[in-house]
């Protein structure tokens, strides 16, 4: 994958690693916080669903985005299990500082 930004610098997406997702991760976080375990693991799945479904879109139909050997399974996967376990750290963590 290449991005746009720091293109020879790295092989990464800074925008999206470094802003797009830490905003979308204490969003979910705020949106689940009082939810139960189901209800967190639904909302994580919806989260990296849209994120998926946008990356598939600016992958296929604009040069921002350039994959060899991706699969949108990958991104999915991962995406929701990052999510996942960013929401039980953070909720840990929070949990702990009351």
């Amino acid at each position: 994958m290449r991005s746009v930004f720091f293109a020879s610098y790295t092989n990464n997406s800074v925008i999206f690693e470094y802003l797009l997702y830490p905003v979308v991760s204490v969003y979910v976080y705020a949106t689940s916080r009082r939810a139960r375990w189901p209800g967190v693991a639904a909302q994580c799945a919806g989260y990296a669903a849209v994120l998926t479904a946008l990356e598939v879109v600016f992958e296929r139909h604009t040069d921002l985005i350039e994959y060899h050997g991706w699969k949108w399974e990958y991104s999915l996967v991962t995406m929701f299990l990052l999510t996942l376990a960013v929401r039980l750290l953070a909720g840990r963590m929070l949990r702990r500082n009351e």
